[in-house]
């Protein structure tokens, strides 16, 4: 069993063959465009740069009233000069195309709106020289949510969850770049069953255009609903847009690409647990109850397991404090479960920090690793309600530590699970039965004297506000990488923090890319199997290119809480070293 949260990382990496450190090119592709494909599921760019590179930016719209307006953000981070040819792609095929100089570490905003009006607009940019990278962003009716673009194409693409209820509204895009006709099918594994509507067997999306599937018009009145989109003829990229209207409480939106391949190990950095909003972890094993399953063996070779009593995964979720010691001070023991194959569960994490006595609000890592490396998709989501007023930063920050203050004393009064000598004891006695990730060293300190866990890299309580509504969603990221790059993400005043995980200690740097040029760095150290917080200081109602570099190699997401009160997680972009 697995003591410490970064023998997940370690474990992970061995699995996936060092996969942060290679790249592979793909099969030939009938386009006028070279697909470069990593060896890692996530957006990557390369180190040393492609001369060229390909960026899909498959959800949105451009038209007046339109579903999701839709910003393209057309990065060059290099000291010389590169052209970006962005091409829109509405529903009925190729549309408007735009050919932008970009001076050094330039960024260019494109609002697709501003070159043609289409109820449906994704886009293409293709970067010659220089170094690119491309996020882009949605506006709704209930929130702004920000990502990256992809990077590659694939014949499958998975989401672990996705909301139908009253309240929700879930669409899918499908984009298709090259010059023939896609073909696909979708299958939506609910609780209950696997569905597979007809309309959406053997559909297709035309040659260089993007299709917007309302999933709620197929799976309606489900809390969660996992998807599959598989290929009959072609490859695609696949991203959803999840909106929530606030009918039922919550409100607010979250853009996410689909995972092209699941994976036995997955980190996510940020999150912060806070009373009174959703905080859950949702797991899915993709397998097919009767076929045989694709995994990696110890020698990092692909193999077939045929016996259906193996395609169950044991699932360990491991949560990752910013301090190491609060594992043996709280008692934390790592959650196990078992996934079927074409099964999901729900975790819910906040119950699980509640259950340990964490005082909250409280800054949280989560870690998913398959105990006998099945390949599995999770997602992470955080939906904020009613919570404290975060005009007011200073009074966020003392509201905070009021909140910890009260929940250290009552969980010292009760007796608590993790709170003082009853933790130790909880925590020996787990270890002394087995249970991974219990053990607390003797003599750990009271809960009721731990200091704020909400503090930036000098140990001082972060001025970030409390999101009181908004929906963030994260697939978390498979491998880890020395550099990392945020494509672009909005900071509003002292809003906005990236948070670094790390399996070893790591010295780490933070720089923001403005025109023109990168202010910073600013440099933190990670402690050896922990996580910081790194706010980010620009003028409010900004925002930038975030680049975090290490020496060794961690995983990184950016966090932010919007003027409308909402918030949102945005993926970082590893740097893989080209083969």
């Amino acid at each position: 069993m697995n003591r410490w949260p970064f023998i997940f990382v370690v474990l992970g990496l061995l699995a996936a063959g060092l996969a942060y450190e290679r790249v592979s090119e793909p099969d030939p592709i009938s386009t006028t465009t070279e697909i470069i494909e990593f060896d890692v599921i996530t957006p990557a760019m390369s180190n040393p740069p492609h001369l060229d590179s390909a960026w899909y930016c498959p959800m949105g719209s451009s038209d007046s009233g339109g579903f999701a307006d839709h910003e393209i953000y057309i990065s060059n981070l290099a000291e010389t000069s590169a052209v970006a040819n962005l091409s829109i792609l509405t529903a009925e095929g190729q549309g408007a195309g735009r050919r932008i100089e970009l001076a050094p570490m330039q960024t260019e905003r494109v609002q697709l709106s501003g070159s043609q009006e289409s109820p449906v607009a994704g886009a293409v940019v293709e970067i010659i020289s220089g170094e690119g990278v491309v996020g882009h962003a949605v506006t709704t009716d209930h929130g702004r949510a920000e990502g990256p673009c992809a990077t590659q194409v694939s014949n499958r693409w998975f989401f672990a969850s996705g909301r139908t209820e009253l309240d929700s509204k879930q669409y899918m895009a499908l984009m298709n770049p090259f010059p023939e006709t896609a073909v696909f099918n979708v299958e939506f594994r609910t609780l209950a069953r696997s569905r597979q509507p007809q309309a959406l067997q053997g559909a297709s999306v035309p040659a260089r255009s993007v299709r917007i599937i309302d999933i709620g018009e197929n799976i309606t009145s489900e809390a969660n609903v996992a998807t599959i989109v598989t290929t009959q003829r072609g490859r695609l990229i696949a991203e959803r847009l999840q909106v929530i209207d606030g009918s039922l409480g919550a409100n607010g939106a979250a853009l996410q690409l689909g995972v092209a391949r699941p994976a036995s190990s997955w980190i996510m950095p940020a999150g912060r647990i806070n009373e009174g909003g959703d905080h859950s972890l949702i797991i899915f094993n993709p397998a097919e109850p009767n076929d045989p399953v694709l995994t990696v063996d110890d020698e990092g070779k692909e193999v077939l397991i045929d016996d259906q009593s193996e395609t169950t995964a044991v699932v360990d979720i491991q949560l990752w404090p910013n301090n190491p010691a609060d594992l043996s001070l709280y008692g934390v023991v790592t959650t196990t479960r078992e996934i079927r194959p074409g099964s999901f569960e729900t975790i819910d994490i906040g119950a699980q920090a509640i259950r340990f006595g964490f005082p909250l609000p409280y800054e949280l890592g989560v870690n998913v690793l398959v105990q006998n490396d099945l390949p599995v998709v999770v997602e992470r989501w955080q939906v904020a309600k009613t919570l404290q007023d975060p005009s007011d930063p200073a009074a966020a920050v003392a509201a905070a530590e009021d909140d910890e203050e009260e929940n250290a004393d009552a969980a010292a009064a009760d007796g608590e699970e993790g709170a003082g000598e009853e933790a130790a004891a909880d925590a020996d006695a787990a270890a002394a039965d087995g249970e991974e990730g219990g053990a607390a060293e003797e003599g750990a300190a009271d809960a009721a004297i731990v200091e704020n866990p909400v503090v930036d890299i000098n140990g001082e309580p972060l001025p970030q506000p409390t999101a009181t509504a908004g929906l963030a969603t994260s697939r978390g990221v498979e491998q880890l990488s020395t550099r990392w790059i945020v494509p672009w993400v909005s900071v509003t005043g002292d809003s906005t923090s990236v948070v670094i995980v790390s399996p070893e200690e790591a010295s780490v740097e933070v720089r923001i890319m403005t025109n023109g040029g990168f202010v910073g760095p600013t440099r933190a150290t990670v402690p050896r199997g922990g996580r910081t917080v790194v706010p980010i200081a620009l003028p409010a109602g900004g925002g930038g290119v975030i680049e975090v570099t290490s020496d060794v190699p961690v995983a990184v997401e950016a966090m932010t809480v919007f003027p409308d009160e909402s918030l949102d997680v945005v993926p970082a972009i590893p740097t893989v070293v080209r083969s």
